[in-house]
């Protein structure tokens, strides 16, 4: 089951309390989800999805608002993953149903809704329920939109949306306008908006797992380079120390240098930190690493000043 479904199957399940909010709530599912037919017998109003969670919502909301006739019928397909399309068609008061929501023109009701944040949240979950989808949460690239064929519905919900400041846009897709989102904070403050905590969480918890693993992965990543860094300097410092050796008499040397020309040789792997700690260790050397950088450093000074006096620099 998709992320999108299980949102919508949390969303139905809400109880269904406040009669205003119902009825916005089945006015979006109207709008974007039903189809008005003209028969001779008078006017039909047919609704469809492919969810049958949300076919029961809307049969719960459309009792409660309204005593209606109403026949109801599936239809199996096999594409885009879905079984069944559930069709939920309203035979008696279409006329009534038409008159208050305004189904073949604007809404009369978009003031009332944008006038309070609980029927706006609402008419959102309608929509959502509808004609909604979101990503996964085990994918990186966020996104949630709702879709409409109508370009005033669509400029509707994206102003119902950025009442809450989500940053709603809307763009074209064929023959539908898609409202949507893909900043991840806006996406979870919706699914918040309109009910679905669960899934709201869910999202929250693989970005934190996200976030996690990347750091884990960056700090890995600074430590590889690290341990590069440290081998290739290793690996230069023993270069000077072989040079100095075959050129210069060691006798004349410093015995602090000679000891950590010694170390260096005998872990030539070995990081600053575990030279130090050898020293401390095998030798009762001690050492801070500024000393120990300090010392190479003179290593490397000496090598360079012969290589330059051979010609070799």
């Amino acid at each position: 089951m998709s992320y999108s479904s299980d949102v919508k199957d949390e969303i139905s399940a809400l109880p269904t309390k406040n009669l205003i909010e119902q009825m916005y709530e089945l006015e979006s599912m109207l709008r974007l989800a039903s189809e008005v037919i003209i028969e001779s017998s008078g006017i039909k109003i047919s609704f469809q999805t492919a969810n049958a969670n949300v076919a029961r919502r809307f049969l719960t909301l459309l009792k409660n608002y309204i005593k209606c006739d109403v026949s109801i019928a599936s239809k199996k397909v096999n594409r885009l993953n879905q079984n069944n399309i559930y069709y939920i068609n309203i035979n008696s008061m279409s006329d009534a149903i038409l008159e208050e929501f305004g189904l073949l023109t604007k809404s009369p009701n978009q003031d009332e809704i944008l006038s309070n944040s609980d029927t706006i949240a609402a008419y959102l979950r309608g929509a959502f329920l509808v004609k909604g989808s979101v990503n996964s949460p085990d994918s990186s690239n966020y996104h949630l939109e709702i879709y409409t064929t109508s370009g005033e519905e669509s400029v509707f919900i994206q102003a119902l949306m950025n009442h809450f400041d989500l940053n709603a846009k809307i763009t074209k897709r064929r023959d539908n306008y898609v409202i949507y989102m893909k900043a991840l904070e806006s996406i979870k403050d919706f699914l918040r908006i309109i009910g679905s905590i669960q899934a709201a969480f869910k999202l929250e918890e693989a970005q934190i797992e996200r976030e996690l693993h990347s750091n884990v992965q960056r700090k890995l990543n600074i430590e590889v380079a690290n341990d590069s860094k440290a081998l290739k300097s290793a690996q230069e410092q023993l270069k000077y120390i072989r040079y100095i050796e075959y050129n210069y008499p060691l006798e004349k040397l410093d015995g602090r240098l000679l000891l950590i020309m010694k170390v260096r040789k005998q872990n030539p792997e070995a990081s600053l930190n575990e030279l130090i700690e050898i020293l401390e260790v095998q030798y009762d050397e001690h050492i801070t690493k500024s000393g120990l950088n300090h010392r190479l450093s003179r290593i490397k000074e000496l090598a360079l000043d012969l290589m330059e006096k051979k010609g070799e620099a």
